[in-house]
């Protein structure tokens, strides 16, 4: 975990310590985020998938408040002090405008880099429909929704069949 959020925190160069390898070695399709930090710029977010041109990323299709605290009631026993420092961080959120994903998409569509398209509530989903209605995406969309963090749609049956049925 440590090693990861250095890499997600550094940027590209790190990447290079383990992507040519992963890419020689293997068919897998490596999956790089546009996420990464709040505090990050738009264009620093990018840096990975500008770098590297992966046929697929991640892309969060809206702003959601993150709230990872309530695992500290849950857990006790930590390793590291950034996983405390994290959790307990209640102003933590994904910040991802309309003009942001935008950016992000007509960037992809010039690299052909696809998108995992994380919808972590139903207005994500609309989200999504208004950039394909724009063009700026096509089908077929791979669509993963996350439920249950606090801020976005609770994990039951029927949230499940609601955001699939929206989906559709």
């Amino acid at each position: 975990p440590a090693i990861l959020k250095q890499v997600a925190l550094t940027g590209p160069k790190h990447l290079l310590e383990f992507l040519p390898q992963i890419k020689e070695a293997t068919n897998a399709v490596v999956n790089i985020t546009t996420g990464r930090s709040p505090h990050m710029t738009v264009e620093e977010r990018m840096r990975p998938v500008t770098t590297f041109k992966p046929e697929l990323a991640s892309l969060d299709m809206g702003s959601l408040n993150f709230g990872l605290y309530p695992m500290l009631n849950r857990f006790q026993d930590f390793k590291h002090e950034w996983e405390v420092k994290h959790p307990e961080n209640k102003g933590f959120g994904i910040q991802k405008y309309p003009q942001d994903i935008e950016k992000i998409l007509r960037f992809s569509n010039s690299n052909s880099t696809r998108f995992e398209f994380e919808c972590y509530d139903i207005s994500h989903l609309y989200n999504l429909a208004h950039f394909v209605n724009q063009g700026l995406t096509r089908p077929p969309l791979f669509i993963q929704f996350v439920f249950g963090l606090l801020g976005g749609i609770v994990a039951h049956t029927k949230d499940l069949a609601y955001m699939k049925r929206t989906a559709d």
